[in-house]
């Protein structure tokens, strides 16, 4: 488990080429007050797939510790651009870089502070894994073929982490979809990432899971985590959100960076009850409990229902 970090905000959240007298793609990376890099940088980021033009001069500096949602509508360009800052999908034209690192130097790009978590895809596995499993092969990349010694330490940590801890020998074909979700999410915390990025997490899960998953998300932000998460719509992880950028046919038509400094949530808000049982939210690796109190993100004190 990773200790607490103190951090600084950055100073820039988000700069426009226009605003600067070096070429977009080309502009020097812009520091913290703390001379640290923020987690992702993009400058001038054009990206054409075959004969269609998906993202148009995104320019986007995500600071070390934010949480970021990214909405737009379908074919708006969102997993385009998360694919992109991990060099996933190229850049056609511009700067994309993470910590500091271009994505054009791969070898130079610390990775394994990376998390991601793909859209979910409702089908059945073909071979029976358990959640064990899945979480550990979390570990593997390139370099390593095997999990390694401490694996199932670490699987049994991240699943603690998403509420999932005594159900880590089942097999995940017997999950809901809500389930699966979190081990997917427990695959990534695996590598105890300093930012993770989660496309349409709330995507085919019930109201419950969906609970869950803001207490996980609530937890690795207190801890100091930078998260971009897609979305079509906030939901029940609105007052999580630090910014909010939309984007519209490949381009950023909306920032909401007001209030970044420090990167308070939303005055007064608090995590999500559950309607059907007055469940509230607590900061811990459990699912919400009806005896639960809230917890106020604002004050980070808890008070009855």
């Amino acid at each position: 488990m990773r200790s607490n970090r103190t951090r600084t905000p950055a100073a820039t959240t988000s700069t426009s080429c226009a605003a600067t007298s070096a070429p977009c793609g080309k502009r020097s990376t812009v520091r913290d007050r703390a001379g640290r890099h923020p987690a992702v940088q993009i400058d001038g980021l054009h990206v054409e797939l075959g004969a269609n033009s998906v993202l148009e001069g995104i320019d986007l500096e995500v600071a070390d510790g934010q949480t970021l949602a990214l909405l737009g509508a379908n074919g708006s360009g969102k997993t385009t651009l998360v694919r992109a800052v991990l060099g996933l999908v190229p850049a056609t034209r511009g700067r994309i870089a993470v910590y500091g690192a271009d994505l054009v130097m791969r070898r130079a790009v610390p990775w394994s502070r990376l998390g991601y978590v793909p859209q979910r895809v409702n089908a059945q596995p073909v071979m029976s894994v358990t959640a064990e499993e899945v979480v550990a092969a979390g570990l593997l990349d390139h370099r390593r073929l095997v999990p390694g010694s401490h694996a199932r330490e670490r699987a049994q940590d991240a699943l603690g982490q998403v509420g999932l801890r005594e159900r880590s020998r089942d097999n995940v074909h017997l999950f809901s979809g809500g389930q699966q979700q979190r081990v997917l999410i427990a695959r990534a915390l695996i590598r105890r990432p300093d930012l993770l990025i989660i496309d349409e997490p709330l995507s085919g899960i019930d109201h419950d899971s969906q609970t869950a998953l803001a207490v996980t998300l609530s937890d690795l932000q207190a801890r100091g985590t930078t998260i971009i998460v897609v979305l079509h719509d906030p939901g029940v992880l609105a007052p999580l959100i630090h910014r909010t950028v939309v984007l519209d046919h490949g381009r950023v038509r909306h920032d909401d960076a007001a209030g970044i400094e420090g990167f308070p949530p939303r005055a007064g808000s608090t995590l999500p009850s559950d309607a059907s049982d007055d469940a509230r939210v607590r900061g811990t690796d459990r699912a919400p409990h009806p005896d639960h109190h809230a917890l106020d993100l604002t004050t980070g004190r808890r008070g009855s229902s």
